[in-house]
Order: C-alpha cells, then sequence, then structure tokens
C-alpha cells in the first residue's frame, strides 16, 4: 500500500505542478478567465487521489467488511 500512496501522490503532485505551470493559457482558454475553476480542478486532484486510495485501502484490508468491495460501483453487489 505504501507504494501505491507514494506513486498515486507523486502522480497527483505532477498533474498539479503541470496545471499550475501552464495555469495562465488554461485558465484563460479553458475557463474563461475564471480563476475559481481553476482552484476547484486542483483541490478535485487531491480528492480523486483521497477517494482512491480510501477505496484501495478498504478493498486491500477488507476493513469494511462484504460491502467493501462494492464501494464506487455502479452496479448491484448482492
Amino acid at each position: 500500500m505504501k507504494r501505491a500512496a507514494l506513486l498515486g501522490g507523486g502522480l497527483a503532485l505532477l498533474v498539479a505542478v503541470a496545471a499550475l505551470a501552464g495555469s495562465v493559457p488554461l485558465v484563460g482558454e479553458l475557463f474563461h478567465g475564471d480563476w475559481l475553476l481553476f482552484l476547484a480542478l486542483i483541490v478535485a486532484l487531491g480528492s480523486y487521489y483521497a477517494a482512491h486510495m480510501t477505496r484501495g485501502l478498504s478493498r486491500a484490508t477488507s476493513a469494511s467488511g462484504p460491502t467493501g468491495s462494492c464501494t464506487g460501483q455502479r452496479e448491484w453487489c448482492g
């Protein structure tokens, strides 16, 4: 799990840094000058990382019982 956490965190950080490096053209073209949307993008990257790590940890350790494998899936897990 430690390797997955480091790899996922590094990837999320890499994407965030790339977005910050190109923030001026990104905000101008994609978000039409709205910096609040850019901030939401950066927050969403961290949130997606945390959600996927939580789901992976739950599934790997079976900490949430039989419903742990259903977390975040669209189909019914009966």
